[in-house]
């Protein structure tokens, strides 16, 4: 039986790190070493770590406080598993995570395997029943799929350990996520999707994505131009397009929420110099859905006619289908 490591980078999640733990320790699959890097924790989380630590199984390292990206960067330079599974430690899985994960990627042949899963808050998870599809996918297609079930986070995922020999998550930066996922599945070139809700993914307030922003992070232009860099090494033409189209939605997105949260002038002026960049150069590519166009056309010669409706239509909608529920 193949080991499975299991990598959890931990930082001040003392009331969640028992619940996410536990459900590593109770899967089905038996053959896993799980991996607790504490991120330099204020709270108790390292204290628990150390008492899983006790078990033949468990790996425990603490480290100085430099992010989630360092700290599974620890799990991936001390794993000796032939898979990699990345679990956040106010998460868990479903006892047959594991070993349905696992049987996809022999089922199918694939290196990476990604399922369904249950966004909740404390211990309130709402069940979501459907039938259960698996579906192979070459990459370019998915990428370039308007089903959305692309899903850029390294969570809900299982992965040949080998993908990741040359790869380690960039230290410093939000959305390193992305960066993964894109450079590993294109690397893989296949990937089985299931819908099977085996992951339940906490919804944290605190969450570096929940938080109210004061300014624009700019990383996740850096991700995806150094994306568009790695294809024109490859002479990926149309996913170089796919990924410009993408760049140009983020940033008009970005946009749009940056005006409602009125983030300064400086950084929403950026976001629209850097989408003027980059919609001239899909214009002429046809990868551009009608609808996206249009979209992105107007935007492009309105910016903030563009945010004001997008913003306020948003609005009146949500407070219309809250008076449709009450």
């Amino acid at each position: 039986m193949d080991l499975v490591s299991v990598i959890v980078p931990v930082y001040n999640v003392e009331m969640h790190l028992h619940r996410c733990i536990e459900s590593v320790l109770a899967q089905t699959y038996k053959e896993i070493e799980l991996i607790l890097v504490d991120d330099g924790s204020l709270d108790q989380s390292g204290k628990i770590c150390d008492e899983y630590g006790k078990r033949e199984n468990v790996k425990v390292f603490h480290e100085e406080n430099r992010g989630q990206s360092s700290a599974r960067n620890v799990g991936l330079d001390n794993a000796t598993g032939k898979w990699i599974i990345f679990l956040d430690s106010d998460d868990f899985m479903e006892r047959e995570f594991v070993s349905y994960m696992l049987g996809l990627c022999h089922k199918y042949h694939v290196k990476i395997a990604q399922c369904g899963a249950i966004r909740g808050k404390e211990d309130h998870f709402p069940e979501e029943s459907s039938q259960v599809l698996e579906k192979k996918w070459n990459f370019d297609e998915l990428y370039a799929s308007a089903t959305r079930q692309y899903r850029s986070v390294v969570w809900a995922k299982i992965y040949d350990a080998e993908l990741y020999n040359d790869y380690r998550f960039p230290v410093g930066m939000i959305f390193e996520d992305e960066d993964a996922v894109f450079k590993v599945m294109y690397q893989a070139g296949e990937v089985i999707i299931s819908n099977r809700h085996l992951y339940y993914y906490f919804m944290s307030e605190q969450s570096t994505l929940r938080k109210k922003r004061e300014r624009i992070c700019f990383d996740f232009v850096t991700i995806f131009e150094n994306r568009i860099r790695l294809l024109q090494q490859n002479g990926e033409v149309f996913l170089i397009g796919v990924t410009e189209k993408e760049l140009c939605i983020r940033l008009m997105m970005n946009y749009v929420e940056a005006v409602e949260e009125k983030i300064i002038k400086d950084d929403i002026g950026m976001l629209r110099k850097l989408f003027a960049q980059h919609y001239k150069s899909i214009l002429d590519k046809g990868i551009i859905p009608t609808k996206e166009r249009a979209a992105l056309f107007l935007f492009y010669k309105f910016p903030r006619l563009f945010a004001f409706v997008e913003n306020h239509v948003s609005f009146i909608e949500k407070k219309k289908h809250k008076r449709e529920r009450a």
